[in-house]
């Protein structure tokens, strides 16, 4: 398993990409609230307990091409693994 967490700073947006073996794993996206310039910290942006065992790349993509501005304040990764 593995579970991605960050801050969000709510006046700026966040469009993330998540690959796991070079292949598409999921997304996450905020939408910045101008009215509200609070963190929030702490926040799972993705989470796969579905990984089978093995070795296996991990890879974040902050943005899209041509997309929003993205803003990504990473904050820890916790990842499990069979012995």
């Amino acid at each position: 398993a593995i579970y991605v967490f960050g801050i969000l700073w709510q006046t700026h947006s966040t469009q993330l990409s998540f690959l796991i073996d070079g292949q598409p794993s999921g997304n996450f996206t905020y939408t910045q609230d101008p009215k509200n310039g609070s963190y929030v910290y702490d926040h799972c942006l993705w989470a796969n307990d579905s990984i089978g065992p093995g070795l296996h790349t991990f890879a974040l993509l902050n943005g899209q091409p041509g997309g929003m501005k993205s803003l990504i304040l990473f904050d820890y990764i916790i990842y499990s693994h069979e012995q």
